[in-house]
């Protein structure tokens, strides 16, 4: 297989975590008032991840009427739980930018 393919679907996963189109999962992370809410997509994060997996397959998620899923993680920082997303949707994690606290 051609390795722009894999690239190409990095690109689009990339996309579709930053335009958040179709989610039908929303995180509460972070504690008051630092609560943030956090858009994603069930099929990518429980697909990625064996936690997620885990997650979805129990009674850790409230579901909506709408079927939209909503997980409260108040023990993860917004921004942390943003770079966990990030890296499950296109594998990327930029440390660099981040000061030593959040690492």
């Amino acid at each position: 297989m051609d390795s722009t393919f894999f690239a190409d679907i990095a690109d689009d996963y990339k996309k579709l975590y930053e335009t958040k189109e179709s989610c039908d999962v929303i995180i509460f992370s972070g504690q008051e008032p630092n609560v943030k809410k956090i858009r994603a997509h069930s099929l990518v994060i429980r697909t990625r991840s064996a936690y997620f997996l885990g997650v979805f397959s129990s009674n850790w998620v409230e579901k909506t009427k709408d079927g939209c899923f909503i997980l409260k993680k108040p023990n993860i920082s917004g921004l942390v739980f943003e770079i966990i997303l990030r890296f499950l949707y296109y594998e990327v994690i930029n440390l660099h930018v981040q000061n030593g606290a959040i690492v």
